[in-house]
């Protein structure tokens, strides 16, 4: 911008010079030629003839030069315009590649939490073990309900460090939400031992999936997206109550759980 603001300034002086230098010229020529008249001689002199033939020399130089500037203008303009270009590009790719580095980011996190989850899914499946073969006896001895107090214990606690917002220590939330999640994984496996309503840890998951999947169809790309909250939040309770008046199956079709394993039948 300064370089392009230097050569506009430049042919403004160049203007008003040749402005000057023709204002001087037909000054001179009036001079020369009421003199003339005067002496009673012609005015085209061949000493006036000479100064304006070197006035028009002149004059030719400076629009020469002026076209020059013009040209040169033009070619700053277009490199100015390649490298806007350019730096356009940049940003983009800079952009590009500050998308691709979250999305990895993601990703890592996302698998290092499948691998916990698993780690903690197969403390779960320790504990739970018969005491004879390795187990804990004081887990054998907890009921479905025992569990369900403890996590209501962990609940409070999670709503503590929650009410103190910035001012909870470090890492005292994330401990907080590991003990819940190894409650829930530790009930659901206590009603699988004990029989209690069928549940299984892999028809839990199963069940939980599909119930997600019915409610918010929009996040996995079926039917439409609403436009605000409120419409999400009615499309949720329009389902559920279908669900509760049985109008739509509750039962998850994504999996049919046999010996503990799951093999997926069909997309819910």
């Amino acid at each position: 911008m300064l370089r392009r603001l230097l050569v506009v300034l430049l042919v403004v002086s160049l203007d008003a010079s040749l402005a000057f230098v023709s204002e001087t010229a037909f000054s001179r020529i009036r001079l020369n030629h009421g003199a003339g008249r005067k002496q009673g001689v012609c005015c085209r002199t061949p000493r006036l003839r000479a100064i304006e033939k070197s006035e028009n020399h002149g004059m030719e130089e400076i629009k020469l030069r002026l076209l020059e500037m013009e040209e040169k203008c033009e070619r700053l303009q277009e490199e100015l315009r390649v490298a806007q270009e350019r730096l356009r590009l940049m940003e983009d790719r800079k952009e590009s590649a500050s998308d691709l580095s979250h999305m990895q980011e993601h990703d890592v996190m996302k698998q290092q939490g499948l691998i916990q989850v698993k780690e903690l899914i197969d403390v779960v499946e320790a504990l739970t073990a018969c005491p004879s073969i390795g187990g804990c006896p004081w887990t054998a001895e907890q009921g479905a309900l025992d569990v369900l107090e403890h996590a209501h214990s962990e609940l409070k606690e999670i709503s503590e460090e929650l009410s103190l917002g910035s001012a909870s220590k470090h890492f005292a939330l994330q401990s907080e939400l590991g003990d819940l999640l190894f409650n829930a994984f530790l009930l659901v496996k206590i009603c699988e031992r004990d029989g209690i309503g069928g549940s299984t840890l892999a028809g839990a998951a199963a069940s939980s999936c599909a119930k997600i999947r019915r409610r918010a169809p929009f996040v996995f790309g079926e039917g439409a997206r609403p436009l605000t909250p409120e419409e999400a939040s009615a499309l949720w309770k329009s389902v559920k109550q279908q669900e509760k008046a049985g109008l739509i199956s509750t039962i998850p079709p994504t999996s049919a759980v046999t010996n503990g394993n799951v093999t997926i039948s069909e997309k819910p």
